[in-house]
């Protein structure tokens, strides 16, 4: 008996220390999770600059050109890019035309920018004209420049989900909603819903995580067994034999406790029935609070339910009492 306590105990021990480990890899597997898609702000704020000038808001939109063609670089559409770069520059020529002709530029690269805004103005309907504001176009030019590097950092964060996603498939880990989610994220990322396609990363970092924490979880378990039982491979055997013996006596004395169990609260519930039904005879009877015919609904109701539990209790009697004679036969 010593003996199987003591195997009973080390089981209890090894489960324990395995729940232990596993929780441990979580928060290791979450911290590591953490520094992968630890995503930058998706929120945008303009600062303003210090000084402001027409120079300052031209050279602004010179750059702004390129940030767009280095995103379009990266297969990415830029049809809201290029719509909000359009919006600045009617913000930077205003109602009129008149100040960009006799605008001086410094250089002919800048001279050439100037001659494509006249285009713009003339091509622009007038319920699109917008008022001259240089601060305006410096926030929209902001705001571009947030986006291509929003755009940038994405392409960096889908790479490394990619990497880990080989590495996981190299475990023999099963990949395929992560790399779902992956996919999704490069095509928001393609159609300019740089928000989204973040937030999918976080999904598809999270998803291979916890799949590959579940897969080390069930090997863990199953190297443990299995090494359990390789070396306690002779009390193990013990132990079976000794369940398979004992389980035609253990079997019948615990479907007695439960069925003695079954019949205790079942007279609960009789005794409670009857209570209530008592109850509501004094409240009829006695206190006048309930009318005859709520009394009778009630009434009718409760000594259903008594009956039933009355013919049920004696089937499970009866059963106990069937098999009490037969062990004594």
């Amino acid at each position: 008996m010593k003996f199987i306590w003591k195997v009973i105990l080390f089981l209890f021990v090894f489960v324990a220390v395995t729940l232990v480990s596993s929780q441990l890899f979580s928060l290791q597997i979450l911290k590591g999770n953490t520094m992968l898609t630890g995503s930058v702000t998706s929120r945008f704020f303009y600062t303003p600059p210090a000084e402001i000038t027409e120079s300052s808001a031209l050279d602004a939109l010179i750059v702004t050109d390129d940030d767009i063609r280095e995103v379009a670089s990266l297969g990415i559409n830029t049809f809201l890019l290029n719509d909000t770069l359009l919006v600045a520059k009617r913000y930077f020529i205003g109602r009129t035309s008149d100040k960009l002709l006799v605008t001086t530029a410094e250089s002919p690269d800048k001279s050439a920018y100037i001659i494509s805004l006249l285009s713009i103005f003339s091509s622009t309907p007038n319920n699109e004209i917008k008022p001259q504001n240089f601060s305006e176009v410096m926030r929209l030019t902001q705001l571009i420049s947030f986006k291509k590097d929003q755009a940038f950092y994405i392409v960096d964060r889908i790479a490394l989900a990619e990497e880990k996603q080989k590495k996981y498939k190299k475990e023999g880990v099963d990949i395929s909603e992560g790399a779902a989610l992956i996919s999704l994220a490069r095509k928001s990322l393609i159609e300019e819903r740089f928000d989204e396609a973040d937030n999918l990363i976080d999904d598809a970092n999270l998803k291979l995580d916890q799949i590959r924490l579940q897969e080390l979880r069930f090997r863990s378990i199953l190297k443990g067994t299995q090494s359990f039982f390789q070396k306690y491979w002779r009390q193990s055997i013990a132990i079976f034999i000794i369940l398979l013996v004992t389980a035609p006596f253990i079997i019948p004395i615990g479907k007695r406790i439960y069925t003695k169990r079954k019949i205790w609260l079942l007279k609960r519930e009789l005794d409670s029935f009857k209570d209530s039904l008592i109850k509501i005879q004094e409240d009829y009877l006695k206190y006048k609070t309930i009318t005859a015919s709520s009394y009778n609904i009630k009434s009718e109701s409760y000594k259903t339910r008594m009956d039933e539990l009355q013919k049920l209790i004696s089937v499970l009697e009866a059963m106990i009492e069937q098999k009490r004679e037969a062990k004594k036969k």
